[in-house]
């Protein structure tokens, strides 16, 4: 129950998607899962399967925390686009 309301309910309404709505045909919290953004890095980067992601997300999480960590924690450690706040 909690998938799909995240799938069809909460996420959609987040202000991330609804500026810029999911329209393709994968679920928007597959698609959500798949992106992380980080301000103090300046990063967004939109993960695609069997392109060396693990390997991406635990430099990047290594250059903000200065430790190594497993891919499944740093992913953890960074925002989605349905985090992010409403601008002001």
């Amino acid at each position: 129950m909690e998938h799909f309301l995240a799938n069809r309910v909460i996420t959609p309404w987040q202000p991330f998607y609804r500026t810029y709505p999911h329209k393709g045909g994968a679920s928007i919290t597959s698609v959500n899962d798949r992106n992380l953004i980080d301000f103090d890095l300046g990063v967004f980067c939109s993960r695609t399967p069997k392109a060396a992601n693990s390997a991406i997300v635990t430099n990047l999480a290594h250059l903000k925390f200065g430790e190594h960590m497993l891919d499944r924690d740093a992913k953890k450690h960074f925002m989605t686009p349905a985090g992010l706040p409403r601008r002001s």
